[in-house]
């Protein structure tokens, strides 16, 4: 959002300009974990942004709208949700169209950058027994951990120990460190 490559909707006449993407999600009518994301920034007055989306390019149905200043924001969208809200099947393509309305009788410059369609992975840690309450004589205790779901991405966890009816340094030995699924 920082670079060269820019989309830029320029409204030198003071209507409405429009910008259309066509993703294909054919492969991914079942995710529950498609996230619109992009960036966007204003010159020379601000304006609105609004995001709509369409199942055929014809019928559409605004998901979006924010007013946009001159500095870049990022926005991340989800669309699987605003498709399903709106009637708009993920089974093929979708498109999506973002309109910028300069403020009043003025010209207003829209930029949009990094405009991406992905999912996001929700993979949940569960402990797989109760390692919480120990014998006052035990000097390890085991926790085991799994994921509810296999990930194609690395999956780390930041833990840490604490005091509960034993306290650190007296009962036990503080841990902290980082548990990795690869």
């Amino acid at each position: 959002y920082s670079g060269q490559g820019h989309l830029l909707l320029d409204t030198d006449n003071w209507a409405t300009q429009s910008a259309t993407v066509v993703v294909d999600l054919q492969d991914h009518s079942t995710a529950t974990d498609l996230n619109l994301d992009f960036w966007s920034k204003c010159l020379n007055l601000g304006g609105s942004l609004y995001v709509d989306l369409s199942g055929d390019g014809t019928d559409w149905e605004m998901v979006f709208s924010t007013g946009v200043g001159d500095s870049y924001t990022n926005y991340t969208l989800d669309l699987d949700a605003l498709a399903a809200a709106n009637g708009i099947a993920v089974d093929a393509d979708v498109h999506i169209r973002f309109r910028h309305s300069p403020p009043g009788y003025s010209n207003s410059n829209l930029y949009l950058d990094n405009v991406t369609v992905l999912r996001t992975e929700t993979v949940a840690v569960s402990f797989l027994a109760d390692a919480s309450a120990q014998s006052e004589n035990v000097t390890v205790a085991t926790l085991s951990v799994s994921l509810n779901a296999s990930s194609t991405k690395t999956v780390t966890v930041d833990y840490t120990t604490s005091d509960g009816t034993a306290a650190a340094g007296e009962d036990y030995t503080t841990v902290s460190d980082t548990l990795t699924f690869a």
